[in-house]
């Protein structure tokens, strides 16, 4: 297993659509990670390929993915505590049980992703997109700011 708690054989049958070096970099853990991001900065029109990635139970705590292309990524389980995903694309991404207690998804576009009982507690969300997401059991325990006209699902 690679320092990120990921089987890489398992990993690089799902990540076909992934650009490989950015993949092999945040697989590599948080230094790697952070060089590669420092090489390769991304904003809303440059953004890194994480397209369909295999991230179950990833440990993703504190990184910067920031304009991220996580579409199609499995994250179930994945550990992502104040991580900043501001601006990320996470279109029909699977984050069941996902904990994500601090992260930063304001202006993130998490429409049709699943979430079901993913912690949300303590996040950024201001001008997240959550249309059609599957929300079921979500803890959304102090929630620093809500995307504005949205109303979060009971538990």
């Amino acid at each position: 297993p690679s320092r990120m708690g990921l089987d890489c054989a398992a990993t690089h049958i799902l990540n076909g659509m992934a650009d490989q070096e950015a993949l092999n970099a945040l697989l590599a853990g948080r230094d790697s990670w952070n060089t590669y991001r420092e090489q390769h900065p991304a904003d809303a029109q440059t953004r890194v390929d994480l397209t369909a990635a295999n991230l179950i139970g990833a440990d993703l705590r504190h990184l910067d993915l920031k304009y991220a292309d996580l579409n199609g990524a499995v994250m179930v389980g994945a550990r992502l505590l104040s991580a900043d995903l501001n601006g990320a694309d996470l279109t029909d991404a699977v984050l069941v049980g996902a904990s994500m207690d601090g992260t930063d998804l304001s202006n993130a576009t998490l429409v049709g992703a699943n979430l079901a009982a993913a912690d949300l507690g303590s996040s950024a969300m201001l001008g997240a997109d959550f249309s059609g997401a599957n929300l079921a059991a979500v803890s959304w325990n102090d929630v620093a700011m809500w995307p504005e006209g949205f109303t979060p699902p009971s538990a």
